[in-house]
């Protein structure tokens, strides 16, 4: 009987300590959280951050100006592009096809975009590209 009062008592002494433990962590765990949120920025703070680092980071370029000319500009340059495209293939050696292997037939020239006249009858077909 005594024994079963000791053994008692000891598990009522554990529980307690146990509970006082578990009671400190909870404690230490919601002040870190409080901590952890006053530092924390608000929406505000980094919106304004933000703004303030999208400031320092922009170039004072002149702006392009939005005229007719500076259209005309554009399209030369792209003319220009492929025009030096255009003498880049033309200079440039053929290039092997990587999907063909010795000794195969190479493919028929493929056809260019135009309308064509005639149909596979013979026949005047004037509504319709010719398709790659």
């Amino acid at each position: 009987m005594i024994i079963a009062l000791l053994r008692l008592w000891r598990d009522r002494a554990r529980l307690r300590s146990h509970n006082e433990q578990a009671r400190r962590t909870r404690r230490a765990a919601a002040e870190a959280d409080r901590k952890a949120k006053s530092e924390r920025l608000s929406v505000a703070e980094i919106l304004a951050r933000n703004e303030a680092a999208k400031q320092a980071t922009r170039t004072t370029t002149a702006p392009r100006p939005s005229s007719r000319q500076w259209g005309k500009d554009r399209e030369q340059r792209r003319r220009e592009q492929a025009a030096e495209r255009e003498n880049r293939l033309r200079q440039a050696p053929p290039q092997p096809d990587p999907h063909r292997r010795a000794g195969d037939n190479p493919p028929p020239p493929r056809p260019s975009h135009r309308l064509q006249e005639h149909n596979e009858e013979g026949g005047p077909t004037w509504d319709r590209l010719e398709k790659e």
